[in-house]
């Protein structure tokens, strides 16, 4: 059973380039990247409490179908999906 603070920071960070590309179509992947790199850097100035809280909530939006990307309807029926 995985913990929500098993998930390293770099890959916190890839979460949040992530959701930063899908809320704005069209943003560089690279752009993205940076954003999230200014955004751990500075959620983290006084400790990473506030970047994982953050990170978690994201990840379970991801995960519970709340994001435009992944929706409950393709996660009963993966064939919707493509």
């Amino acid at each position: 059973m995985r913990d929500e603070g098993d998930l390293p920071n770099e890959d916190r960070v890839r979460l949040l380039q992530l959701d930063l590309m899908r809320r704005n179509p069209g943003m560089g992947e690279d752009i993205a990247h940076a954003q999230a790199e200014r955004k751990y850097v500075q959620m983290t100035q006084n400790g990473e409490g506030p970047f994982v809280e953050f990170t978690t909530r994201l990840a379970k939006t991801f995960v519970h179908g709340h994001s435009q990307n992944h929706t409950r309807d393709t996660i009963i029926n993966p064939d919707r999906a493509n």
